[in-house]
């Protein structure tokens, strides 16, 4: 199946997942080395209680491959995620992270030869794999994307652009 087609099967939205629990899927990611699709996922706070109107913020993201997240039969007891209620006007949330990687918008090390391409970055979120970075491309028509932390924070030296420093570098806050 098509990668990027795989992105209009699961709508935005709560899920409830196969122990109970209420899980939000709040976007789909690509891993920017292997093409995976992942589903960017968060807990889901308890705002019936907030009397003074403000909108509580998830407290935990991370992320799942897209094939486990849609597992029709997991672990033979049925589907590991099943539609509860659908998130008709999704607002943007940034993610939150204590680890470094500060919301924002950042250059790559290969952008003043691109262009002077940015990225907007949201943050990082966790998996079972380890630390991403979620970010969406400010050029042309780019789907939501994740990095693994460590890669997205190295220091690389490449003689063919003149450039010894942090891959991506930040460049203002939204």
């Amino acid at each position: 199946m098509n990668q990027l087609f795989s992105f209009n099967l699961y709508a935005l939205g709560i899920y409830k997942r196969f122990d109970g629990v209420d899980v939000a899927l709040n976007s789909l990611a690509l891993h920017s080395e292997t093409g995976e699709v992942y589903a960017v996922l968060s807990d889901v706070p308890d705002n019936s209680n907030n009397e003074e109107g403000e909108y509580i913020l998830p407290s935990k993201f991370y992320v799942e491959k897209l094939a486990l997240f849609g597992d029709p039969n997991f672990q033979g007891k049925g589907p590991r995620h099943a539609l509860h209620q659908e998130i008709m006007s999704h607002t943007s949330v940034r993610f939150l992270s204590d680890d470094g990687v500060e919301p924002g918008v950042y250059g790559h090390y290969k952008s003043e030869a691109n262009g002077g391409r940015e990225y907007d970055v949201y943050g990082t979120v966790q998996s079972d794999e380890g630390a991403f970075v979620l970010y969406r491309p400010c050029y042309g028509t780019r789907p939501m994307m994740i990095r693994p932390l460590a890669m997205f924070i190295e220091e690389v030296d490449e003689a063919g652009y003149n450039y010894k420093g942090p891959r991506f570098y930040k460049l203002r806050g939204f």
